[in-house]
């Protein structure tokens, strides 16, 4: 009985003195809801990291891409403008130029987490959006079915992406924690973005339900601000032709070529990252917490690749984006060369 109560009492004795080393070490705790301590990195364990020769080389393949992406965005915004007004590939288009340039900046400056993840889940959404779009808006009255299969998802992504946002403002912000400095909300973010690649996989094995034959696959001349096909085209001697069943096919096919490989290529990246953030970012001591851990500060090469590894995924969805939404629709002769076609609100959505 004695011996019973001296070991209670040792391990209350040792369960203090946890306790006071903790708070000695973190001062007053600021807690998540998944009880993680917010912390920064303690000053006597910052680096002073000095980029090398690799930095400076990262720093110009990223500068170079993105400058060649958004070049190119900048002119499908052009060929979309002068086609058919403001649509929401001009949405879309603007929204990954935006992200790209908001995350080279970030890169070069103050890097706070929540502008990573904000830029992340943007990004994520543009490329769900653009899916959505594309599929949503053939004018046959197969694409009317398809629009009508594709409603319930649409619905629960949004909903989805809503959440993510809301509980990374409210329950789980975008912050370092103790030993943990990859957020829980970034896992969340690109949860979302293999939700979406599944489900375009999905649809491609099916061949989205189109036969492209008989009085269904019609083509309907029709326009609206979510048109992405036009209702002409041009081949390459300029002669101008109306839109037909056969080239609106050859379109959609290739896009959504394009689409699914980038897809399953930008899937297994994204799990491959997420992976080594969780298991090992988290121990190695490659990123520093800063400003109530609020910010990365990069110790080690390998911390400065692992951010460098989110900003070329990006690149890789824009690189997409920008084939389905310039350089397909601009190969197929789809932007045509008289005056833009009148935009009709009332008509197909």
């Amino acid at each position: 009985m004695a011996n019973a109560t001296l070991e209670t009492a040792a391990a209350n004795v040792t369960k203090a003195l946890n306790s006071t080393d903790v708070s000695a070490s973190f001062g007053e705790k600021i807690l998540n809801n998944f009880d993680d301590i917010i912390m920064d990195t303690p000053a006597d364990a910052i680096n002073d990291y000095k980029p090398g020769w690799g930095s400076y080389l990262k720093i110009s393949l990223i500068i170079l891409k993105v400058g060649a992406i958004v070049a190119m965005m900048l002119m499908g915004i052009y060929a979309h403008q002068r086609r058919s007004g403001c649509t929401i590939s001009t949405f879309i288009l603007l929204g990954y130029i935006i992200v790209l340039v908001g995350m080279c900046v970030s890169d070069l400056t103050t890097k706070f987490i929540a502008v990573f993840y904000g830029m992340i889940l943007f990004a994520n959404y543009l490329n769900f959006l653009g899916l959505l779009v594309i599929l949503r808006n053939v004018p046959t009255h197969e694409g009317e079915k398809l629009k009508k299969q594709t409603t319930p998802y649409m619905w629960t992504m949004n909903l989805l992406y809503l959440t993510c946002l809301a509980l990374s403002i409210f329950w789980v912000r975008p912050v370092c924690q103790h030993q943990k400095v990859y957020p829980y909300c970034m896992n969340w973010a690109a949860c979302l973005f293999l939700v979406n690649a599944v489900y375009n996989w999905a649809l491609h094995a099916s061949n989205y339900g189109m036969k492209w034959e008989g009085s269904d696959a019609i083509y309907h001349k029709q326009t609206s601000k979510f048109d992405i096909f036009g209702t002409k085209y041009h081949d390459k001697e300029g002669a101008e032709f109306e839109m037909t069943t056969e080239k609106l096919q050859t379109t959609f096919t290739r896009m959504m070529k394009w689409y699914t490989w980038f897809q399953l290529f930008v899937f297994v990246y994204n799990i491959c990252m997420q992976i080594l953030g969780r298991l090992t970012l988290n121990q190695n001591g490659s990123l520093a917490c800063l400003g109530g851990g609020n910010q990365w500060e990069y110790q080690s090469i390998w911390g400065e690749t692992f951010v460098a590894l989110h900003i070329f995924c990006l690149i890789t969805q824009a690189v997409m984006i920008e084939r389905v939404y310039y350089s397909i629709p601009h190969s197929e002769g789809l932007f045509t060369k008289g005056k833009k076609n009148e935009i009709k609100e009332d008509s197909y959505v």
